[in-house]
């Protein structure tokens, strides 16, 4: 399977983030490299990880995705999945379409 997916990928922010005297309002991400994988390796916490590695993917400090929406953050993971690999978006799929059977489990119990 070819990725068509061109980069850098734009996310613009519903909520800009302010962060060290500079507002974000739209973030570009380039397509991972293998020494990315290294960005987090001695941190311990999960999300901060993650942080860690979409900040060097678009070059800003990780702190903005700190201060992000929860809106905002749901946005840059659904569309910067490609530039995690193939993997991460067979991974990604996986987990929507296990998502969409509870939704739809639940909303057949509550109808």
């Amino acid at each position: 399977m070819e990725n068509t997916k061109k980069f850098p990928i734009k996310v613009t922010l519903e909520d800009p983030v302010e962060f060290d005297g500079r507002t974000y309002t739209e973030l570009q991400f380039r397509k991972m490299k293998g020494k990315d994988a290294l960005v987090a390796e001695n941190e311990k916490d999960q999300l901060k990880s993650s942080w860690l590695l979409y900040a060097a993917l678009s070059g800003v400090p990780w702190e903005v995705f700190a201060e992000m929406s929860m809106d905002d953050m749901e946005a840059v993971v659904e569309q910067t999945v490609s530039c995690m690999g193939k993997s991460a978006a067979a991974e990604m799929a996986r987990a929507n379409a296990e998502r969409d059977k509870l939704l739809s489990q639940f909303s057949g119990e509550t109808s």
